[in-house]
Order: C-alpha cells, then sequence, then structure tokens
C-alpha cells in the first residue's frame, strides 16, 4: 500500500472554469482576462452605479455598522445591513456586488414597454429576466459584441453586430439610449474586447478596423441632420466665433473615435506583455490623445493637425458650455461631451496603472462614484489583460450574470485568435 503524503492538500477548484484558465497558455489567459474582466467588473459595480463619491463611502460606513441604515428605499422607509445579505464579492470587497434592491439602482433601469419593443421589431424581454437590474447599457452592448466576436472566428464587417446592438437599444427606454448613445465611456466600453481578437496586431490594424464600429457606435439621428445648419455661438476667448451644429457633431464624433482607439492601443499594450503600456500607448496614440492620459504622460502624445486642432476646439467648446449647464441643441450628440468623459478615462488608466490586484483596482474604480459601470469596466479589462483570467475572484465571477456563457464565448475568442480557421 503506498502511503500518500499528509502535507498534499486535496485539490479544490472553487470555480468551474478554473480548470479551463489552466490549460490556455498565457497570452490566451490574458485575453480571456480582458474579456471577463470587463464583464464581472460591471456586475461588481452596477448597484452603485450613480452614485457619488462621498454617498459611497458614507454606505461603507454604514455598513460596517450593525443594524445603522445602508440607505433610504424609494418609499422613504431605512434599509437596514441586518436585513441585507453580505456582498456577494465578499467582505474584503463591500462596494463590489451589493445587493440593493432595484428601486434604489441610481444607474439607468427604465425599460421599453413590451408594446412598444415589438412595434419596433425587437425581440420581446423576457418576463424572468431584467436586461438592467444586473448590468448597465454599455455591459449589454459588450455582451453582442463578445457574442459576434465568438461567432465571427476573426475580424467581421460591423454590420454582423450592428442589428444586435439595436435589438440591445430596443430592449431599453429610449432616454435609456439617448444619455449614452456616443459618448466616449459608452463607445470604449462597447469596443472593449476588440483587442482580443488579435492580440499580435499593430495599432493601425486596429485602428483601421476599430474606425468602422466607432462610426457606428456614433451615428448621428435624423434631426441632428435637420438642425445641421444652426449655428451656435463660441466662447469668447475660443478664436471659433461660431459653428454649426452639423460641424460640433462632426467634431464630437472625431474626438470619441480618436480617444476610443488610443484607449484601445493602451488595452493591446496591456496583452503585449508590454513592460509600461500607458506610457508606451501615448507615444503611439492618435495625435490629440492627450486629455485620457496621465499628465506625466500626456506631453508625449503626437500633437493633433490643423483639422484635428479645430475639432478639439469645438469639443473644448462644447465641454465648456456644459459645465456652464448651457443646453446645446436638442439633436446634439453626445448627451455628455467627450472631453468630459475622457478625464474618467485618464482616471481609469491612473488606477489600473497603480493597482496591485484585480479587485482592489476595480475597488477603487467603483469608489470613484459617478459612472461607476464604465469606470469599472475599463479598469476591469486592463488588470484582465494584465494579470489574467485566473487573478480574477471566482466568487466575483461566480456572482456574475451570465458568467457561464461569457466565460465559453471568451475562451472561444482566445483559443482562435492564436489557430484561426480557413475561411
Amino acid at each position: 500500500m503506498v502511503a500518500t503524503l499528509s502535507q498534499n492538500r486535496r485539490p479544490l477548484v472553487e470555480n468551474f472554469y478554473q480548470n479551463s484558465f489552466k490549460q490556455l497558455s498565457d497570452v490566451q489567459q490574458k485575453q480571456v482576462g480582458l474579456i471577463m474582466g470587463a464583464y464581472v467588473a460591471d456586475a461588481a459595480a452596477r448597484a452603485l452605479d450613480g452614485y457619488s463619491a462621498a454617498e459611497i463611502v458614507e454606505l461603507e460606513r454604514q455598513w460596517s455598522t450593525d443594524g445603522a441604515p445602508l440607505a433610504a428605499a424609494a418609499d422613504g422607509t431605512a434599509l437596514t445591513t441586518s436585513a441585507v445579505p453580505p456582498p456577494k464579492g465578499g467582505a474584503k470587497d463591500p462596494v463590489a456586488f451589493v445587493p440593493l434592491p432595484r428601486s434604489q439602482l441610481r444607474g439607468h433601469t427604465a425599460l421599453r414597454p413590451p408594446a412598444a419593443a415589438a412595434a419596433g421589431n425587437a425581440q420581446p424581454p423576457r418576463r424572468d429576466r431584467d436586461p438592467l437590474r444586473f448590468h448597465s447599457l454599455t455591459a449589454l452592448f459588450y455582451e453582442e459584441l463578445v457574442r459576434t466576436m465568438s461567432e465571427a472566428k476573426g475580424d467581421f464587417p460591423v454590420s454582423e453586430v450592428a442589428d444586435r446592438w439595436v435589438d440591445a437599444a430596443l430592449r431599453v427606454d429610449g432616454a435609456v439610449f439617448a444619455a449614452e448613445h456616443g459618448s466616449l465611456l459608452h463607445v470604449v466600453g462597447t469596443l472593449l474586447p476588440l483587442p482580443a481578437t488579435y492580440p499580435y496586431a499593430s495599432d493601425a490594424s486596429l485602428r483601421t478596423w476599430g474606425r468602422t464600429f466607432t462610426a457606428a457606435l456614433t451615428e448621428l439621428p435624423r434631426e441632428a441632420l435637420a438642425q445641421g445648419d444652426v449655428r451656435i455661438a463660441a466662447a469668447a476667448d475660443s478664436g471659433l466665433g461660431s459653428y454649426t451644429v452639423a460641424e460640433a457633431a462632426a467634431a464630437e464624433r472625431q474626438v470619441v473615435a480618436d480617444l476610443t482607439l488610443s484607449t484601445l492601443g493602451v488595452v493591446l499594450r496591456y496583452m503585449q506583455h508590454n513592460p509600461d503600456p500607458v506610457r508606451n500607448g501615448a507615444l503611439m496614440a492618435v495625435p490629440g490623445a492627450q486629455p485620457i492620459f496621465p499628465v506625466d504622460v500626456a506631453p508625449l502624445c503626437p500633437a493633433a493637425g490643423a483639422a484635428g486642432g479645430r475639432a478639439r476646439r469645438i469639443a473644448a467648446d462644447l465641454q465648456l458650455k456644459w459645465e456652464r449647464r448651457e443646453a446645446p441643441p436638442a439633436a446634439l450628440l453626445p448627451r455628455r461631451p467627450a472631453l468630459a468623459d475622457a478625464a474618467v478615462v485618464r482616471e481609469s488608466l491612473h488606477i489600473a496603472r497603480a493597482a496591485r490586484s484585480y479587485a482592489r483596482g476595480v475597488c477603487q474604480a467603483i469608489r470613484g462614484g459617478g459612472p461607476a459601470c464604465q469606470r469599472a469596466m475599463l479598469v476591469g479589462a486592463l488588470l484582465g489583460a494584465r494579470y489574467g483570467a485566473r487573478h480574477v475572484p471566482p466568487a466575483w465571477v461566480s456572482a456574475t450574470e451570465k458568467h457561464t456563457v461569457l466565460s465559453t464565448w471568451a475562451i472561444d475568442v482566445a483559443q482562435w485568435a492564436w489557430n484561426p480557421p480557413h475561411h
């Protein structure tokens, strides 16, 4: 009889996909980590999306006090910590997967009425699943892109995913879609998995392919084209005089596309074992991408040309009007100016650069408040690409809605990226 070694513990698998992740190569784990990291981070931040940083600090303080009210419900009654189960993220991560009731969610939660969805040729929503309960609108678009990547097995035209994005938009209220459509954070969050298609791609290839997706996600509505000749008075010190709504919309689309592609370049470098992906991404960024990079590397970005410089000045004037709460034309897209969202992207790059683990970085992104889901998605994607899928906490993966399907799709993407089929 062979004696067993007492110091050898029995193998323990906390999550079913841990064994599948072990069979992947290092780069494949980074690909899966990128895809799963963003989706899991969105789920972790969903409950606190829309809360301010000060409110989240107060919620944490109340959570740590036994019996103290966690937050006020819609009817004015107090919700106590004793009546709420512990966060699914675990006691060490009190801001992740906070089980707030739907009535207390601050993020977009309005759904499209079933009759209106049917009139729009969208699939009627299932009664047992609320698409905005566990994920943000950006994550719904993200999910459809990952699904298409898994099925296409290689690069594909944007038309293959555009119809799915339309169906996802028709499942939510029109005001929810209008609030995010064309914004930098929404476009960046949706397109985060694109670099995982070919992790060895160059910046030029990624940008050529990615611009077709940014164009689809920032498409102007018909009313914007009808009001294109309306002129907007610029600030006195901007040197612009005035510009039309059509010029403003085109400038915002250009800025969103340039900043999105520069962000995806940083994501690509996180998968490529680059020693300083943020600095290297700034050196190779699209000209004029300084607003999304931390202050220590922003001067390394190439300067924008004459045409790009005018677009940046228009974008800066729109941001100034937004800060002054001057109402832009109704058809002007996006609702939030691109340079306002660029500050959140810059903050996300700073968090990911300094984070020493996936969980710590995502929790710090959630504590930033405001657009917590979109900030957490970017931080989660960067840290997932840096550390790999096995460093995403298994408890977080298990607590994520549809984690099984997303894990399967992510593994499919990672497998065929290094063994592309013959078309």
